[in-house]
């Protein structure tokens, strides 16, 4: 079922994607010809970024018969692109950081969201939809994971699960890009090799899988194929939808069962100039952290600034 959740969701991806000169003197000819040429060798850069703080706050009278607790909650996400063209090459950057806090009275202060993404990629272009790249890409968290249970005599007790760089994932791929429309790119890594890390050597106590790394090491190296594939469409004048769908698989143990499927879509509408709304939802299977389906869902509204 996990499994199948992940192919139909890169299928819609898929679907979604799949959605002359009057007459002049010889000279004047030869003049707009070499003006194209010399602007398609061009350099040229293509930037953007965006950053949004996100705060919910909720308190209640101790007589409040409606029930409730108080509450605040606080988020960050910053997100930003940068490309660089020069003839057939392209080189392009992308950078994802989400990290938000929630705060229950009598509880302690937890994370709502921890992300740090960014990505990598060299491109020749080979075709008008076809490049042949090379890339690298991390995904990561800030800071400290915890799971929450009573104990015996039913004190809530911490454990940490996950911490900075534990687990983290460097990818690099070596394959095919293919874009057929300006919204939507898929590529396939045929050659592509993963080190996973988990720099706290205490966590196995807790993830007796230790994240696919050995006991007493920090960093273990696979050889497999990466797919990644980007969907970044605005579907109204205010409203964005952004997926990407993340797979790697080891060519040592190759099934569908042993692929690390990731699934982020985040939709975005924005309300005034500097204030906005977001759905964040992430899926996750990967089965050195958990043998079920993973999921996430965070809704924000707050303030929003945007540079392209």
């Amino acid at each position: 079922m996990k499994n199948l959740v992940y192919l139909l969701s890169f299928t819609c991806l898929l679907g979604i994607a799949s959605i002359g000169f009057a007459q002049a003197p010889l000279d004047t000819l030869n003049n707009v010809v070499n003006r194209n040429k010399l602007d398609a060798d061009t350099i040229y850069w293509k930037k953007s970024f965006s950053f949004g703080l996100n705060f919910n706050q909720a308190s209640f009278s101790e007589n409040w018969t409606g029930g409730g607790v108080n509450s605040y909650s606080i988020g960050t996400v910053l997100q930003g692109s940068l490309t660089r063209k020069y003839k057939k090459f392209l080189w392009e950057n992308d950078l994802q950081m989400m990290y938000g806090v929630l705060k229950n009275k009598n509880q302690s202060l937890r994370k709502n969201a921890d992300l740090m993404f960014f990505d990598t990629r060299l491109g020749y272009n080979l075709s008008k939809a076809w490049d042949v790249f090379g890339a690298v890409n991390l995904i990561s968290q800030f800071a400290e994971g915890f799971s929450y249970a009573n104990n015996t005599q039913g004190v809530e007790v911490a454990t940490r699960i996950s911490n900075f760089f534990s687990p983290a994932y460097i990818t690099e791929s070596f394959g095919l890009k293919y874009q057929p429309v300006p919204y939507f790119w898929a590529r396939l890594g045929a050659i592509a090799f993963r080190q996973t890390f988990v720099i706290d050597t205490t966590l196995y106590k807790s993830i007796p899988g230790n994240y696919g790394v050995p006991i007493g090491d920090q960093m273990v190296n696979q050889f497999g194929y990466q797919i990644i594939a980007e969907l970044n469409k605005d579907l109204a004048k205010n409203l964005n939808v952004k997926a990407r769908y993340l797979a790697f698989g080891p060519y040592e143990k190759m099934s569908l069962d042993n692929t690390y499927h990731r699934m982020d879509i985040n939709i975005s509408a924005k309300i005034t100039k500097f204030v906005a709304t977001s759905l964040q939802l992430t899926g996750l299977y990967d089965k050195t952290q958990d043998t079920d389906l993973q999921w996430s869902q965070v809704l924000a509204l707050g303030i929003a600034y945007k540079y392209k």
